[in-house]
């Protein structure tokens, strides 16, 4: 799955509440949320700076695996 979006940067205190320690990003997706939500597959994820989708949307052939863009 391959998803362009924007990351916004968030204070620690504002997880408090759940676990002071947890990675955390709050992501506007270019696309929609929920079909992301559909297509995961693990409950980690990988996130880059910069404009990769073009990039990482030419592996899968290479490849051969299935690919999702969103």
């Amino acid at each position: 799955m391959i998803a362009g979006g924007e990351a916004h940067e968030r204070g620690r205190a504002d997880f408090e509440e759940v676990r002071g320690n947890w990675p955390y990003a709050f992501v506007n997706f270019d696309g929609q949320a929920g079909r992301i939500v559909d297509e995961l597959r693990s409950n980690h994820v990988v996130m880059a700076y910069g404009d990769h989708v073009a990039s990482l949307a030419a592996l899968p052939d290479l490849w051969n695996i299935e690919q999702v863009v969103i």
